[in-house]
């Protein structure tokens, strides 16, 4: 499959320039025999121009903060992307709308033509435009995944200011170490073996133990980096693999509470807008799973569906899934009783996006002193170790 750049022509004569994968030119010229588009001229994309087709996460912002004003405006989506071909300053943003319109006129629905950008768009970004447009809620959904961006980028952005103080503490410590260790002490131990006495030898064996320390912890940090780059190779190779690791991820502290609430936050924002546009469960259930990221959890849907299948209440199904908390099933029984599920999901998604942020803050209080100590430790090993003894048999010859 190779990649082409193509400049087009639509049924206004606005030329465009998009990239469109295809086997053979042979191919690419066959896909626009049928659409709106005209092939002008192409070319194969060379590695810069591929590259092109992954955009920032400012520019999936920008472009969604757009379409949703002028969704908002009742245009429709086609309208919508040409309007930023047309008034939108920021190139990428163009580009990113050009690529979209260019599918939508090739007779794709746009959440197929987002699947050709998966690090632009994820598996929630998509799943909602798929949503979109079965529930006819686009202008809603494009304003939902706004604020969705925006404070999953303020999250991150807290995060990275919470940390980076202790992370800039902890390199400098690293460097300092490096410096103490490679360049400061081997200078001081070629003056020591000159004493030739018991103390300088003591000092000598110790920077040899280091030495051998910082040399086992180098290969340990190799070895740790290939083994990860086998798990993420076997992760996207196997599926049953992808689902353990999923699972085993799910069980970790912090981290696991964070996916588990991150992950029901999206799905039951999804239930929250099928529910409420007047989809049955069954059918609520089949598309919310495509929300979600983590393998062992969508397997965890499947299992609620098949019970929904069979006749059983959602809460009953949701009661036989132990990877949900277990409040999750009293609220739905809530729901269930009162007739109004839709709303249900709408507590649940609130009470799990504070959850998050809640999850989020903790992980970012405990990383910073815990760095903060590293590096205090590391440091004070070194001083006590050689620095201090150093000196100290410095002082008595003097």
């Amino acid at each position: 499959m190779s990649t082409y750049k193509c400049v087009v022509s639509d049924l206004k004569g606005r030329k465009i320039e998009i990239l469109r994968d295809a086997p053979s030119e042979d191919l690419l010229i066959a896909s626009f025999l049928s659409g709106d588009l005209f092939l002008i001229k192409y070319a194969e994309a060379d590695k810069k121009e591929k590259l092109k087709k992954r955009f920032s996460t400012k520019v999936l912002i920008d472009f969604t903060d757009i379409m949703a004003s002028l969704l908002d405006a009742k245009l429709s989506v086609q309208d919508s992307l040409q309007m930023i071909m047309s008034i939108e300053d920021n190139v990428s943003v163009r580009k990113l709308a050009s690529e979209l319109y260019a599918g939508l006129l090739h007779g794709e629905h746009l959440y197929n033509v987002m699947a050709l950008f998966p690090s632009t768009f994820s598996s929630l970004y998509r799943g909602m435009v798929r949503l979109s447009e079965k529930t006819g809620q686009t202008a809603l959904i494009f304003r939902q995944l706004s604020n969705y961006l925006h404070n999953s980028r303020n999250m991150k952005n807290k995060i990275i200011e919470s940390l980076s103080y202790p992370i800039l503490v902890l390199i400098f410590a690293f460097l300092c170490c490096i410096g103490l260790v490679f360049f400061l002490i081997p200078k001081i131990s070629n003056v020591l073996i000159q004493f030739n006495n018991k103390n300088t030898m003591e000092i000598i064996n110790k920077i040899d133990t280091i030495y051998f320390f910082l040399i086992m912890c180098i290969t340990f940090l190799f070895v740790c980096i290939i083994f990860v780059m086998i798990v993420i190779l076997l992760y996207r190779k196997k599926t049953n693999f992808a689902e353990f690791i999923d699972r085993i991820v799910l069980k970790l502290p912090f981290i696991g509470k964070y996916l588990i609430s991150s992950q029901i936050m999206d799905f039951s924002f999804s239930m929250e807008l099928l529910v409420n546009a007047g989809r049955n469960i069954s059918e609520a259930l089949q598309e919310s799973v495509l929300s979600l990221s983590n393998l062992y959890l969508k397997k965890s849907i499947h299992i609620i569906y098949n019970e929904i299948s069979k006749g059983k209440l959602l809460s009953v199904a949701f009661s036989s899934v132990k990877v949900f908390p277990s409040y999750i099933t009293v609220w739905i029984k809530v729901g269930e009783k009162s007739g109004d599920v839709g709303q249900v999901f709408s507590q649940i998604r609130k009470y799990f996006q504070y959850e998050t942020e809640r999850v989020l803050k903790r992980i970012s209080i405990w990383l910073e002193p815990v760095f903060i100590i590293i590096a205090g430790l590391s440091i004070l090993f070194l001083v006590v170790n050689f620095v201090v003894p150093i000196f100290t048999m410095y002082g008595n010859v003097l």
